[in-house]
C-alpha cells in the first residue's frame, strides 16, 4: 500500500484529538486497512521525523499544526503559508537578481 495513504489515515486517525496511544493506533489501522503493523509503525516514525506528529507524555502522541496544515489544508492555504514563511528570503533573492541583471545591463554598454 502506497506510504502516502498510510500517512492520510493515520493523521485522519489522530485528528481532533488531544492525544492518542500508538500502542491502540497501529494495530487498529492495520486491522482496518489490511496492511501489516510494521507498515503503520514505519510511517508513524516517518510522520514523527517529520515533525507531522509530536510526543505528547511518554507514551501518547498528536498530530502537529504542521501535520494538520500539511494534510488538510487547501493547496492556497499552503502557498499563502509558504509565502508568510518564506517572504524574507523570496525578497532578498529578487534583489539580488534584480541587481545582478543591472550590473551585466552595466557591463554590455
Amino acid at each position: 500500500m502506497n506510504s502516502d495513504v498510510i500517512r492520510s489515515a493515520i493523521a485522519k486517525d489522530l485528528r481532533g484529538k488531544p492525544s492518542r496511544n500508538p500502542e491502540s493506533l497501529i494495530p487498529t489501522l492495520a486491522k482496518e486497512l489490511g496492511i501489516q503493523a510494521e507498515a503503520v509503525t514505519n510511517e508513524v516514525h516517518r510522520m514523527t521525523d517529520l515533525k507531522h506528529i509530536v510526543p505528547v507524555g511518554l507514551a501518547s502522541i498528536r498530530l502537529s499544526e504542521e501535520g494538520e496544515r500539511h494534510y488538510f489544508s487547501t493547496n492556497t492555504e499552503q502557498a499563502t503559508h509558504f509565502f508568510q514563511e518564506n517572504w524574507p528570503h523570496i525578497t532578498s533573492n529578487l534583489i539580488a537578481f534584480f541587481a545582478l541583471a543591472i550590473a551585466v545591463f552595466a557591463l554590455i554598454k
